[in-house]
């Protein structure tokens, strides 16, 4: 399956974790996201690359802060605002995460979250990442991506699987 092929709302839906196309799609060997990104994966809701897109556009204005800075010049006032901003654009309105304690360490500041986030969605085919966030921005936004058990037996069918 090339990046291109049919690209759609599917690509809202499409599955992040132990998702054979993924790895394959990025040029990658098996493995894949799961074994790169543990702490991601551990985020309780962030289970499809719709979810991953739309908490990574809601961390805009965190990846903005932490880019006007030169590297390891954040300080600790900016980066308690990046992870306040981080809290309420990400954990509570889209993972519904109020529990701090159910967030890996690893992604507790906002900073360090904005640097997994793009790492991540950098794996993924750029064609899939547009797709999804035009599926985000359209009218009916993420409810006109299929459900889930129509995403499954679509992508099982296109890697072969039954």
């Amino acid at each position: 399956m090339t990046p291109t092929h049919g690209l759609g709302p599917w690509c809202f839906a499409l599955p992040l974790w132990g998702n054979p196309v993924l790895p394959c799609a990025a040029g990658l060997q098996a493995g894949g996201l799961e074994r790169d990104f543990p702490a991601l994966m551990a985020l309780p809701g962030l289970l499809t690359l719709g979810t991953a897109v739309r908490c990574w556009e809601a961390l805009a204005a965190v990846r903005q802060l932490v880019a006007s800075k030169p590297a390891g010049a954040l300080g600790p006032r900016l980066a308690r605002r990046c992870t306040i901003q981080y809290k309420r654009s990400v954990l509570r309105p889209i993972l519904r995460i109020t529990d701090m304690a159910r967030v890996p360490p690893e992604l507790q500041s906002g900073p360090d979250a904005a640097a997994q986030f793009s790492a991540l969605l950098a794996r993924v085919p750029a064609a899939w990442r547009v797709a999804a966030s035009a599926t985000l921005h359209a009218p009916g936004g993420a409810a006109s991506a299929p459900p889930a058990p129509q995403m499954d037996a679509w992508r099982n069918a296109r890697v072969g699987l039954r």
